[in-house]
């Protein structure tokens, strides 16, 4: 028989914020394949607006079970982490309802939920798994360093590596994750289980629409690249606007870029762009039913990592470029495991090579269009073979099971 399943992480559906869709979907999928499953979260939004949600609710066979919750997420300090603390309590209490031999799969938002997995243990006797979309708390300390040489963040950092530990497994998002949860002595079992591509299909999405949706975002330029997703502290804007200035001077019209982020990320690209925003074509998020098409319409997708956050996070950006079969431009850290991909299965470029060497291969996709539909030939069959939604939630599955 199979085990019971706990989701626990703070956005669920009807949330669109990425990392709760992708929590959303394994709770259906695992429904499909026989679990019953429940879905604790908060009831507010990630963009603390609408309506609180309902306490409980079922939705596509998952049982939502929410807690209060404060919010919006204060962007630093102590009150971000008093929300932390309220919130995980708050989730923490709720999985004290669990019983001996249901699986837990908590998440790592709340940010402090962690600390509880021993306690949780111990009263329920439960299986729980970690579904690590980002670490803690070295995630403050990449973006305020001076933390990382606080009492606060010894304390966190020791409490984090207790309740790692007394989970049955973690599941990182790529190599340098799991390099990076060992290097802070956490020794639990590690497996690597990646957010999908929230779009995987694309057959309702005509070459006649992708043509025009080019159009639109590149004009006649012959290689569009975009940047589509969240741009924040993780994210590196400005040697790809170097990069972008560059290849405006060598190719002229021929490469254009285009950046699809959300409202509140503006002000970090236009930091980087010092007032020179002509250059580039700027817009809005789309919704999950327009994806597609904006995501085809590009010839390869940008992806970025700052140095210093390689393992704390994993852009499913990446992932989601690969689904619609197009290659990456990765720029940022060498130590991420998204550099590591796209040299070792050659899914696209790596600035890393240096700028000659980048400007090098931007040249060949210009000058032999078979080279960039090898790449995305190449991209696709990568996803296929190893990323997709169905084999990720195979492995949840397998591993609770």
């Amino acid at each position: 028989m199979k085990p019971r399943v706990f989701l626990a992480y703070q956005y669920g559906h009807p949330d669109e914020v990425v990392s709760a869709r992708h929590f959303t979907q394994l709770g259906e999928s695992l429904v499909e394949l026989g679990h019953e499953v429940f879905f604790i979260a908060g009831n507010r939004f990630h963009s603390g607006l609408g309506e609180r949600l309902p306490r409980t609710e079922t939705h596509n066979g998952v049982t939502y079970l929410r807690t209060p919750a404060v919010g919006p997420p204060a962007r630093h300090g102590v009150k971000r982490l008093a929300q932390a603390a309220v919130n995980s309590l708050l989730v923490s209490l709720k999985l004290l309802g669990v019983r001996k031999g249901d699986a837990v799969i908590l998440g790592t938002d709340p940010q402090l939920a962690v600390l509880a997995i021993p306690e949780i243990r111990r009263l329920r006797k439960a299986n729980i798994y970690v579904w690590a979309f980002d670490i803690f708390p070295d995630a403050v300390a990449a973006d305020r360093p001076e933390f990382a040489q606080s009492r606060a963040f010894q304390v966190w950092r020791a409490l984090a590596r207790r309740g790692y530990n007394a989970a049955d497994a973690v599941a990182t998002l790529a190599p340098c994750m799991e390099r990076r949860l060992r290097d802070n002595g956490i020794t639990t079992r590690t497996v690597e289980i990646i957010p999908w591509a929230l779009v995987e299909d694309t057959t309702n999405v005509s070459a006649a629409t992708i043509a025009q949706r080019r159009s639109e975002l590149f004009g006649d330029a012959r290689l569009g690249l975009l940047y589509s997703g969240n741009l924040g502290l993780a994210h590196d804007v400005r040697p790809l606007v170097d990069l972008m200035r560059v290849c405006g001077d060598r190719f002229h019209g021929d490469v254009r870029f285009a950046f699809g982020i959300k409202p509140q990320n503006r002000r970090f690209l236009d930091e980087a762009l010092n007032g020179d925003g002509d250059s580039v074509k700027i817009l809005p998020l789309c919704s999950e039913a327009q994806l597609a098409e904006r995501l085809l319409a590009a010839d390869a997708h940008v992806v970025s990592v700052r140095e210093g956050w390689d393992g704390i996070v994993v852009p499913s950006k990446f992932f989601a470029a690969l689904a619609m079969g197009r290659p990456v431009l990765y720029s940022g850290t060498e130590r991420s495991g998204l550099s590591q991909w796209t040299r070792e299965l050659d899914i696209g470029l790596d600035t890393n090579a240096g700028m000659d060497e980048t400007l090098a291969q931007i040249s060949r996709l210009l000058g032999e269009p078979d080279a960039l539909s090898e790449l995305q030939d190449r991209a696709a069959a990568v996803y296929q073979e190893r990323f997709t939604r169905e084999a990720q939630v195979r492995a949840w599955s397998d591993l609770i099971s």
